[in-house]
């Protein structure tokens, strides 16, 4: 049996932990519902059939992790992902000079100051190792602690590396 759901918590972190697996990362920022909304404008359904992310486009499921892959690439889609690390340190002068004029210096001055975002994402998973769990964003740690519990943070932060 099928059940269609909005962006119920369900929904929510098996879409959050599909795109881990996928190493998609979400922008901070980015709502589930919005994704769905999105995910709707093109047809798709989401939907949890037996605790399993099903997407469909009609009678045809797709796989879900080449599917959301295959969002990133989309131009509609790009403001929920990060898409490039936009670590300014590795940057030309030239691409830092582009920056600061089309954004102006304050926005300069965000961007340097705020955490590096790597554009991938390892999976999610209890036995990740601590450095790649401090990489991790706050939502995505909510959303690990979701799927996973405090426990495995607990474990992880006993680990030595």
């Amino acid at each position: 049996m099928t059940a269609i759901l909005g962006t119920s918590a369900e929904v929510d972190s098996a879409l959050r932990k599909a795109f881990s697996e996928a190493s998609v990362r979400l922008q901070p920022e980015a709502k589930i519902s919005d994704i769905v909304a999105a995910l709707e404008t093109l047809g798709l359904s989401v939907a949890m059939q037996d605790g399993t992310l099903v997407l469909s486009q009609g009678s045809t499921t797709m796989h879900t992790t080449l599917a959301l892959r295959t969002l990133t690439t989309k131009p509609e889609f790009k403001q929920f992902f990060v898409l490039e690390t936009l670590d300014p340190k590795t940057w030309t002068n030239q691409r830092k000079m582009t920056y600061i004029a089309e954004h102006g210096t304050d926005e300069w001055g965000k961007l340097c100051s705020q955490p590096v975002i790597e554009a991938g994402i390892k999976t999610m998973d209890p036995n990740m190792s601590k450095a790649d769990y401090r990489a991790l964003t706050r939502s995505e740690r909510i959303a690990f602690i979701r799927e996973f519990g405090d426990g495995a943070v607990s474990r992880i932060m006993q680990k030595l590396q």
